[in-house]
């Protein structure tokens, strides 16, 4: 399957939380090409600041798998994960996030950059490949973005390391721009109805 599947499989979760009046973010856990949980915000109907998609995706995928931890993982989301999301993501120690659109306002970037100084965090799509950032002694790297080969890599990366600060695990793969028209599309009709 390709993360276009799962980005669409996160997607139908977002559209039922825009269906019950949520944000609409949803997240899918595959491990091994099984669905290892599937969530979608329900920080209303719970009144949890914390039930995120991400966040219960991970407990499910917990709770299923018998462990805290999910290195051979991969989670896929509709909307870059937030702070409190990327830090969850960070102690599951998850292989792997892929995720649709950017999430300008409450995306885990925009708050790692404020305290970056002058060289911000780059959004992954920044950097031309894998190959270009590696974080040392793991051989693991930011992934490439389809269509992303002519960008140049920023001047705050340098071959060997990651870009720092890097909110993930050390090992953790990143994707983003996956369907992300379509994963704004329905975050903006959702907003939008809402005014």
């Amino acid at each position: 399957m390709t993360d276009e599947h799962y980005i669409r499989m996160a997607l139908r979760e977002a559209t039922k939380a825009f269906d019950s009046g949520e944000v609409p973010v949803g997240a899918v856990i595959v491990q091994d090409g099984q669905v290892l949980a599937r969530a979608y915000n329900q920080v209303e109907t719970l009144n949890d600041p914390t039930a995120h998609a991400e966040i219960l995706a991970l407990t499910s995928a917990f709770n299923r798998l018998g462990s805290k931890y999910l290195p051979d993982a991969s989670i896929y989301i509709t909307v870059e994960p937030c702070l409190m999301c990327a830090g969850a993501l960070y102690w599951s120690k998850i292989g792997r996030i892929v995720y649709g659109t950017a999430d300008e306002k409450n995306g885990y970037r925009r708050h790692c950059s404020a305290h970056a100084g002058p060289a911000s965090l780059p959004a992954p799509e920044d950097f031309r490949s894998r190959a270009d950032i590696r974080h040392p002694g793991t051989g693991v790297g930011v992934s490439d973005i389809s269509g992303a080969s002519s960008a140049p890599v920023p001047p705050s990366a340098t071959p060997g390391r990651l870009p720092e600060p890097w909110p993930f695990h050390p090992r953790t793969t990143l994707t983003s721009g996956v369907l992300a028209e379509e994963c704004a599309a329905l975050m903006k009709e959702f907003f939008r109805s809402r005014r």
